[in-house]
């Protein structure tokens, strides 16, 4: 088993298993990175997506799909951004798996779609959740 990292979005937390051997030079940028916290944005809006954006990180694409599965942790390099995919979801563009969550996918999910319940519904809302990742085991 890889790296893992603690992901939280809002109060509910949970562990990314990070896909090393696909993605080592995005992992290990991705680690290096961590701690990392930032208000959650919404790449896309027609695709099931939230992320945060990043500083760049790497130049790699590694491990690239447009098939994303629930609960993928994908480094979007155009963004920059880490986004995660709550649902399984057709990408318009390629984006590189780095993990996936392990552990609570069904809190992280559901703050994941209220996020993006509020922020699509045209109220101005302002996400007071934000996404927060934590290096967990090395």
């Amino acid at each position: 088993m890889g790296r893992t990292v603690t992901m939280r979005i809002g109060d509910q937390t949970g562990t990314v298993t990070l896909f090393e051997e696909d993605a080592p030079e995005t992992t290990e940028a991705f680690w290096d990175l961590l701690p990392y916290s930032h208000a959650p944005i919404i790449p896309g809006w027609y695709v099931n997506e939230i992320g945060i954006s990043t500083p760049r990180i790497t130049e790699a694409t590694e491990n690239t799909t447009t098939d994303l599965e629930r609960g993928n942790l994908a480094y979007w390099p155009t963004g920059p951004a880490v986004v995660y995919y709550p649902d399984t979801v057709t990408e318009y563009a390629p984006v590189g798996v780095i993990g996936t969550v392990t552990e609570n996918v069904e809190g992280i999910t559901r703050n994941a779609h209220r996020v993006q319940f509020e922020t699509n519904a045209g109220t101005g809302y302002e996400p007071a959740m934000e996404i927060a990742f934590e290096r967990g085991e090395p």
